[in-house]
């Protein structure tokens, strides 16, 4: 029995994500996978019109599928000093995912709703590629633009844009894209400066799908590379991230410039404007190499 009532598949297309977490997988996934065969048939079941699209599979689209297996299958992030926060108390499991590299495909997205985000790839006959699709409603747009270059969709279901999802998820995904597949262009829905920032340690631009005023579209891609956890789950800090790519990360950050001297000016305290907690400041500073001067004490 499925834990998807009438309603619940009534507004599937518009509520993909809220309903599809903690449900019942097997009721719409195949092979770890979401399947829209299933998504018609309950919808069938439940006499709720269905406009199924033509579908096709992955392994009659994809140039290449690989399963990737972590080298380790657990990793306990270590906690930043002073922070005491009930994720750092966690072993988290890290799975295996599937990549995909498609030739020819399309990718259509709506993200104006970050709570419910819809992607969809297409095949060049514009077929649904079953289980590539996070969503029930596939769409094309009115235009359409090609992206030439070896891409990756780095983006997944939580498209808003934010710094931890970016380093723990989506930067995985392009240097694992990058060094297995040679993907040159990482894809990312929203305009995202940080991301643009710690790219350009790789010496790569993001392609942003969105622009500041048009939040869905479809593009054409000659090459993507997809990672089945961008449509399934998420797991961070622990799917993708691990030491070596930490390592990878710091050692693409610029060598640190000659150290100088850092100062902090002090107020005697029988002056009329001085700092209540100077002793905790100054304290604090010493800790970082600070030397501490009263110009009242010092020459001219």
């Amino acid at each position: 029995m499925t834990t998807f009532s009438k309603r619940n598949i009534r507004l599937l297309d518009q509520r993909f994500r809220a309903l599809t977490r903690g449900a019942d997988a097997t009721a719409i996934m195949s092979d770890g996978l979401f399947d829209f065969t299933k998504i018609s048939a309950l919808r069938r079941f439940y006499d709720i019109d269905d406009a199924s699209p033509e579908l096709t599979s992955i392994e009659e689209v994809a140039d290449g599928i690989e399963t990737i297996v972590p080298e380790e299958p657990f990793v306990k992030v270590e906690a930043p000093k002073g922070l005491d926060h009930p994720i750092f108390k966690r072993n988290f499991r890290r799975y295996p995912n599937r990549w995909y590299v498609l030739k020819n495909v399309y990718l259509s997205f709506d993200v104006r709703n970050n709570g419910a985000p819809q992607f969809y790839v297409h095949d060049a006959k514009r077929r649904l590629v079953n289980g590539l699709f996070f969503g029930a409603n596939p769409f094309f747009a009115d235009s359409i633009t090609r992206i030439s270059t070896k891409s990756v969709l780095c983006d997944d279901f939580f498209p808003k844009p934010n710094i931890c999802h970016f380093l723990f998820d989506k930067l995985p995904r392009f240097l694992t894209a990058k060094s297995r597949y040679s993907s040159t262009t990482p894809i990312l829905f929203h305009i995202f400066d940080y991301a643009s920032r710690v790219l350009e340690l790789t010496e790569t631009a993001p392609q942003f799908l969105c622009t500041p005023t048009q939040r869905f579209g479809t593009f054409f891609f000659d090459e993507l590379v997809l990672c089945s956890d961008s449509f399934t789950h998420l797991c961070h800090p622990g799917e993708f991230c691990n030491p070596r790519m930490v390592k990878q990360l710091r050692a693409m950050l610029p060598a640190p410039k000659e150290a100088h001297r850092r100062v902090l000016l002090s107020r005697d305290k029988k002056l009329p404007r001085h700092m209540e907690n100077s002793r905790e400041v100054e304290e604090l500073a010493a800790a970082y190499s600070f030397e501490i001067h009263d110009p009242a004490e010092m020459s001219v």
